[in-house]
């Protein structure tokens, strides 16, 4: 609801990072699952969708949002040709 009033979806926090980083890297928080892997596709759809960047680079890992992805085993979030990888 957000992004649709026109929130901007490569806002840069702290250390460089975007929204897009962050989705790649959440996962469990304090043993508590914070989204599901459905979830996190449904969200990054919705990034990509209203021109969310996947080519920023940040200041703390040096590395894209796909990186971070990657980093974190959240190959969901990566786009994959059928029976490919990230």
């Amino acid at each position: 609801m957000i992004l649709a009033h026109g929130a901007d979806p490569n806002v840069v926090g702290r250390c460089g990072y975007g929204l897009a980083h962050r989705l790649a890297a959440c996962g469990d928080v304090w043993n508590e699952r914070l989204m599901t892997e459905e979830e996190r596709v449904t969200f990054a759809t919705i990034l990509l969708d209203h021109c969310a960047e996947l080519n920023v680079i940040d200041e703390l890992l040096q590395s894209t949002p796909l990186g971070w992805a990657v980093r974190w085993g959240r190959y969901e979030a990566c786009p994959t040709l059928p029976g490919e990888g990230c």
